[in-house]
């Protein structure tokens, strides 16, 4: 009960701390797919800037909505947020540098306790990877960790050597990191800036304490290559590779396994 009182506190802003997790988690994977349904809305003749919105057959005077399309105002917003965002991952990554820094000169009190986690458990997580994967903290930021995974075999991706960086808030474990391929990659579930969707993030905050860790993301990333990408369409987080892989077409499928074959030299190659 406790738990469960914590988690529907509000914040000042009047938001669940919980849900601004998840609302940062998703917009994170998802805000390549809402620019790109800008673009795609905003060609059609009846939905271009400033046109008025029409009214539909159940709306009248009295209780329609007025107004006009705003794209140029909606995709300015959407990045705004996102590189708002990205800079709050980039001072989690500043504050972790210092808090290690203050760690190793032997300023224990002045070091927060995600920084502490993190380390002492570092050798623990490494153990309870999944296999075809490796994981480690950078040394001069324990905020900020590695891993690797690599392709299995008899897949589309075996062979492939994939690059992932994980940034850690202050408030890790209670707050999930921010995980993103620095590997360029070609999936229905990686977005075009290498964020993938991840039910575990999206969920964080409402799963058991013991489903918070290092070690479940990890497993959900080999699954992102182990397995057959999922249909789910709310899991499309980049529509190109999506539309090619889920083709009626043999060629438009053949076209997606080419481009995972690319994907997988490249790594090789970086």
């Amino acid at each position: 009960m406790e738990e469960t009182l914590e988690a529907r506190t509000i914040s000042a802003n009047g938001v669940c701390p919980a849900f601004a997790h998840t609302r940062r988690q998703l917009f994170n994977m998802y805000h390549e797919r809402y620019l790109s349904e800008c673009e795609r809305l905003s060609d059609e003749a009846s939905a271009k800037d400033g046109a008025a919105f029409k009214m539909m057959p159940f709306e009248c005077s009295s209780n329609g909505m007025s107004g006009t399309f705003g794209w140029a105002k909606i995709k300015a917003r959407l990045l705004k947020l996102h590189e708002s965002l990205r800079a709050e991952i980039e001072t989690w990554r500043r504050q972790g540098a210092e808090q290690t820094r203050l760690l190793r000169a032997s300023h224990d009190a002045s070091v927060n306790s995600c920084v502490h986690y993190l380390l002492q458990q570092e050798e623990r997580i490494k153990r309870e990877i999944p296999e075809g994967a490796s994981i480690g903290a950078d040394p001069a930021n324990a905020c900020v960790w590695t891993a690797t995974l690599f392709g299995p075999p008899d897949s589309p991706w075996d062979g492939g050597m994939f690059t992932v960086e994980m940034v850690f808030p202050p408030d890790f474990p209670d707050a999930p990191p921010a995980v993103r391929f620095t590997t360029p990659l070609f999936h229905p579930q990686i977005n075009g800036q290498g964020v993938p969707y991840l039910r575990c993030l999206v969920m964080w905050t409402y799963a058991e304490p013991k489903e918070r860790t290092i070690a479940t993301v990890m497993r959900q990333l080999v699954g992102l290559f182990a397995h057959d990408p999922s249909p789910e369409p709310a899991t499309h987080i980049n529509p190109a590779a999506a539309a090619l892989h889920f083709s009626r077409s043999e060629e438009e499928r053949k076209e997606s396994k080419r481009r995972v074959k690319r994907c997988v030299q490249r790594s090789m190659d970086m």
